[in-house]
């Protein structure tokens, strides 16, 4: 889950638990229900569409999820009067007042919060119940929202493109094992497709670099539905989703285009027809890297 937060001190203030949720809203679990029928109903093979399902169904449940933690304690200084400061900029006061024996609390700068109460246990715990109040609402679960832009930490993104870039190399590895030679399962893998896939895990790679025009930025996960590719012979990136459903490798994009035969590579000269691809995603072709990044 992604916390989107507010304040730079909010996630210090709450303890995460280390087990996992089990309880999920109402909203959550229909989400997740909506999201596995529509997946698994677009095609009938279950050991494929199980688990691309299952995977649509936990990202759809997630914006419906609280924030799981507990925000810690206040730590009260005694003096004149208690003080509790939590982080920088935030300090909570509390002290003696009238009439005897009531307590009253307030957060300093911010005197409409002051209010009395009968004892320092009811007054400080009330202060508790502010400070947990303003922490939890800095917090927010969050789920990639697919065809928005989103911000997303450079970190993330390299070891995101790190993954696709194996994902090519171990399909290029396993092509190359000697017992897949005969099998059908492997009988698109022609000329070409080895250097193919080595070419695809550099230009995915050399993404991370700073120097591309497009490092840092992801917009949703950039794949758009087919249906709405251009077909006046641009050049895409295209993808089936989800994965090989004997090796469990996820399935690797191709620069195709339309042509009269359908989508197709174009690697087979005079029998194009049949290089013709079945991509269920596509996105357009990514700036050149540098010329430093090109000649590294």
């Amino acid at each position: 889950m992604t916390i989107t937060v507010e304040c730079p001190n909010c996630v210090d203030a709450v303890d995460f638990p280390s087990a996992p949720m089990t309880t999920l809203p109402e909203e959550a679990v229909k989400a997740a229900h909506e999201a596995y029928d529509r997946v698994a109903a677009t095609n009938p093979r279950l050991s494929y569409s199980t688990r691309v399902a299952v995977k649509a169904a936990l990202t759809a449940a997630l914006p419906f999820l609280s924030v799981q933690g507990a925000v810690k304690k206040l730590e009260w200084t005694k003096g004149v009067v208690d003080i509790a400061s939590p982080h920088p900029g935030m300090k909570y006061v509390a002290c003696n007042t009238t009439p005897k024996g009531s307590w009253a609390w307030w957060l300093d700068h911010a005197p409409e919060t002051r209010s009395v109460f009968t004892s320092e246990e009811a007054a400080k715990a009330a202060a508790q119940a502010d400070y947990q109040a303003r922490i939890l609402s800095a917090l927010e679960p969050s789920a990639p929202d697919i065809g928005k832009p989103i911000t997303a930490p450079s970190a993330a993104r390299e070891l995101a493109l790190e993954e696709a870039a194996q994902a090519a190399e171990n399909a290029m590895l396993e092509y190359n094992l000697s017992e897949c030679a005969g099998l059908a399962d492997w009988a698109a893998f022609e000329v070409g497709q080895e250097s193919g896939l080595v070419h695809a895990a550099a230009a995915i790679r050399s993404l991370s670099s700073p120097d591309h025009a497009d490092a840092g930025k992801v917009e949703g996960d950039g794949w758009l539905p087919i249906e709405s590719a251009p077909r006046d012979g641009t050049s895409i990136l295209a993808v089936c989703a989800g994965v090989h459903e004997r090796t469990g490798i996820p399935f690797i994009p191709e620069v195709v285009e339309w042509t009269q035969y359908g989508w197709s590579n174009e690697m087979w000269g005079e029998q194009p027809n049949h290089g013709v691809y079945y991509p269920t995603h596509w996105r357009p072709l990514p700036s050149a890297p540098s010329q430093e990044v090109a000649g590294s």
